[in-house]
């Protein structure tokens, strides 16, 4: 299974912190967990960051 979590920073703050707990629980599991963030601030080769851009309605 392959599982990606996408979210505004990998730690930075309440939800981020829930969220990355998530992801390291997965891969303690053996599941291929991934997080896309718009702010890295680990060092994990499993966080990867997305330019964040404010969409115009």
């Amino acid at each position: 299974m392959n599982v990606l979590h996408i979210n505004q920073s990998d730690i930075g703050g309440g939800a981020a912190i829930a969220g990355y707990r998530l992801h390291q629980g997965l891969l303690a599991q053996g599941i291929n967990s991934h997080l896309l963030v718009g702010k890295v601030k680990t060092s994990s080769d499993r966080v990867a960051s997305s330019k964040v851009t404010k969409a115009v309605v």
